[in-house]
């Protein structure tokens, strides 16, 4: 049987512990994966980065296996899939401007993930406090 055919080739194939977790990106670039699990943490979506150590020790391995995975639970799936696409979609930063100026330098709310208006004591989504 050829190697390769045994290897799983989807999260789900791994064994009960990941069944509830989706795939939201697979890249070959570990700064990507970083990158992409600090946005999501960043935002209050749990995420995790599989296959990483594998990747960085055994380039050739890791394209065979598929790269990195950056996994979040099932019921954070679309929302990770929602801040995912507002950080592709954001202007790239102007070296003019300051460092940490840009679109989305807002914080979101713990409750339901809204971004925030500046200063906001309340949520304007779903009316609780923030940060509780």
């Amino acid at each position: 049987m050829d190697l390769v055919a045994q290897l799983p080739n989807a999260v789900t194939e791994r064994g009960p512990e990941y069944a509830n977790l989706a795939t939201v990106l697979v890249t070959l670039n570990p700064s990507e994966a970083s990158l992409v699990q600090s946005v999501l943490e960043g935002s209050g979506v749990d995420a995790a980065v599989l296959d990483e150590n594998l990747s960085r020790v055994e380039t050739p391995l890791s394209i065979v296996i598929g790269g990195m995975k950056v996994v979040v639970p099932r019921d954070q799936e679309e929302l990770a899939l929602e801040i995912l696409n507002e950080y592709r979609d954001r202007p790239a930063q102007d070296a003019g401007e300051e460092e940490g100026s840009s679109v989305d330098d807002g914080y979101r709310c713990l409750h339901c993930h809204a971004l925030l208006e500046p200063e906001a004591l309340v949520c304007g989504k779903c009316g609780q406090q923030p940060f509780d």
